[in-house]
């Protein structure tokens, strides 16, 4: 199992780079905590999302995100931050409303002298694309109950990382990693993304949760604030930060003969404040 986790690590690194260049992080200087009413600090507007096979019926779902201009801040933000992209303030208290993220009342470390492109490696910047649905087809017959065409959200495992059941929870539920980083490969690459030195990750660790659950079962809430913060912010390439969304699609069966699917999904969601849709397509061979 240790062989198999590592072997799809090293390809999923292989998928980020491909599109794009990894880049020195200077974050800027830890200087201290400040009061904050918001877990989520800022969040970057999202102009792609596409799925790339990780390793057999293994789906990562990779992000490509706008340039630093098109992150938005809490207003506050900038008193520590002031040569961050210009807030809206608006769109910023809608998306955090929408995530009932408005009573945090908790310290947040913070930075200063960061450059704008490098504020996306901050733990509290998230992608401003909630998904609201997802819908996967295949061009080929996978099955008698699934002839070319038809959904496949009933034969699919949703694996994600996300702060949302620690918000809803008023800011109290935290979530034992220790209970699955031994049985489940998935959590344990999920868990990387959350697993560094710095001070905050470490104090904050537990908050993000585990998703786990078929497709077809998934809630709107499942997909939000999916991902570690800034961690999911790899790679930069163009003036655009790539990454991981820190979420999988994982097939629970195989198609009934060993062969390559072409397969499309559509996901609906909320980019900001505005309804969109991604789609994107990919062979997968079982």
């Amino acid at each position: 199992m240790k062989k198999r986790l590592f072997r799809l690590i090293a390809i999923i690194s292989v998928i980020l780079a491909t599109n794009s260049c990894e880049i020195p992080v200077n974050p800027g200087d830890p200087i201290g905590y400040t009061t904050r009413n918001n877990r989520v600090n800022a969040f970057y507007l999202t102009d792609s999302i596409h799925i790339e096979q990780a390793e057999g019926s293994v789906l990562a779902i990779v992000y490509c995100s706008h340039n630093s201009e098109s992150v938005l801040y809490d207003f506050n933000q900038k008193r520590y931050q002031p040569q961050a992209p210009l807030d809206n303030q608006e769109i910023f208290n809608a998306y955090c409303s929408r995530h009932n993220d408005t009573s945090f009342n908790k310290e947040c470390l913070f930075f200063e002298n960061a450059h704008p492109d490098e504020l996306v490696y901050n733990s509290n910047v998230y992608i401003g694309f909630d998904i609201e649905s997802i819908s996967i087809i295949s061009d080929a017959d996978f099955d008698a109950a699934h002839p070319s065409g038809t959904p496949l959200n009933d034969i699919i495992r949703f694996e994600g990382l996300s702060i949302m059941p620690y918000i809803n929870s008023g800011y109290v539920q935290e979530f034992n990693w220790d209970s699955c980083l031994t049985t489940n490969p998935l959590a344990e690459i999920l868990y990387q993304q959350i697993s560094t030195d710095d001070e905050w990750e470490c104090a904050t660790r537990s908050q993000y949760h585990l998703i786990e659950k078929p497709l077809n079962q998934c809630t709107t809430e499942d997909f939000m604030l999916l991902g570690g913060g800034g961690k999911t912010f790899n790679f930069q390439h163009e003036n655009k930060a790539f990454g991981m969304l820190g979420a999988y699609l994982v097939f629970t069966s195989l198609p009934t003969e060993a062969s390559t699917h072409h397969i499309t999904i559509t996901f609906n969601g909320v980019n900001g404040v505005t309804s969109q849709s991604f789609t994107s397509e990919c062979d997968v061979t079982f």
